[in-house]
C-alpha cells in the first residue's frame, strides 16, 4: 500500500513537471505560423475606436477626458511599425471611419487625431465595434487588433447588452484591447428637457421644470442646477 501511494505521488509529480514543460514550449513558440516580413514580425492591421461622445468633454485630473483619449490613441499608433496599417473610427451617436480603407501613412492618422474634439452627442459603442469588426475582417494581415479608447460610461455601452441589437460578431482572429482613461469616476448627468411656465394667476414670474437623467451606476442626490 505504501509503495502504491509513493508510485501515485511520483506519477503526479511527473505530470506536473510535464505540464510546466508543455506550457513553456507553448509560450516560446511563434504566435504566427504565416510568412513573416523582413525583420521577423508579421504586418498588423490596427483599428482604433475612439469614443467622441459628450461625456468625453468632462474633466479628469484637471483636463478634458478627450485630451487623454487622444494621447492614448497616439500611443497606440506609436506601437506600429513599417508595413503596418490602421483605421481610425470615431464614435458618438454613430460610428464613422476616417478612411474607408486602412492606411499605412500613420502620420496622416496622427494629424487627423489632433483635429478631433468631443461631440455634443451620446455614444453608441456597439455601432463602433460593429464597424471595426467589418473593417478588420477583410484584412489579409496575420495580426488584427482593435483598440477601444473610451471613458466607459454606461450609457455608451448599453447597446452591447441590448437583446434587440444586431450581433457584434467580432473576428475570432482579432485581438481586442480596451484602453481606459484612469480610475477617477466622473458623474455623467444630462439635462433631457426644460419647460418654462408663466404664473397663470398673476401673469408674473416663470417656473422652470428641468428633467435630468442619471447615466451612472450610483444614485445622485442634491444635484445643483443653475439656469441662466
Amino acid at each position: 500500500r505504501v509503495r502504491r501511494v509513493k508510485l501515485r505521488q511520483l506519477l503526479l509529480l511527473l505530470l506536473r513537471a510535464l505540464a510546466i514543460v508543455l506550457f513553456a514550449v507553448a509560450m516560446g513558440r511563434p504566435a504566427l505560423t504565416g510568412s513573416l516580413r523582413a525583420g521577423g514580425r508579421a504586418p498588423s492591421t490596427t483599428c482604433l475606436v475612439l469614443d467622441t461622445s459628450y461625456s468625453m468633454a468632462a474633466a479628469r485630473h484637471g483636463e478634458p477626458a478627450f485630451t487623454a483619449a487622444r494621447q492614448r490613441a497616439v500611443e497606440v499608433l506609436d506601437l506600429l511599425g513599417q508595413g503596418d496599417e490602421a483605421y481610425l473610427i470615431t464614435v458618438a451617436d454613430r460610428a464613422e471611419s476616417f478612411t474607408p480603407y486602412a492606411v499605412q501613412d500613420l502620420g496622416l492618422v496622427r494629424e487627423h487625431l489632433t483635429s478631433l474634439e468631443a461631440s455634443y452627442r451620446a455614444g453608441d459603442m456597439h455601432e463602433g465595434l460593429a464597424l471595426a469588426a467589418r473593417l478588420v475582417r477583410v484584412s489579409h494581415n496575420l495580426n488584427k487588433e482593435i483598440y477601444v479608447v473610451s471613458d466607459l460610461q454606461r450609457s455608451a455601452w448599453s447597446g452591447l447588452v441590448d437583446s434587440t441589437a444586431a450581433r457584434l460578431d467580432l473576428p475570432r482572429d482579432a485581438a481586442v484591447c480596451l484602453v481606459g482613461l484612469g480610475e477617477e469616476r466622473v458623474d455623467n448627468l444630462s439635462i433631457d428637457d426644460v419647460r418654462a411656465e408663466r404664473d397663470q394667476v398673476s401673469g408674473q414670474g416663470t417656473s422652470l421644470e428641468i428633467v435630468l437623467s442619471n447615466h451612472t451606476d450610483r444614485d445622485q442626490k442634491g444635484v445643483p442646477v443653475t439656469a441662466y
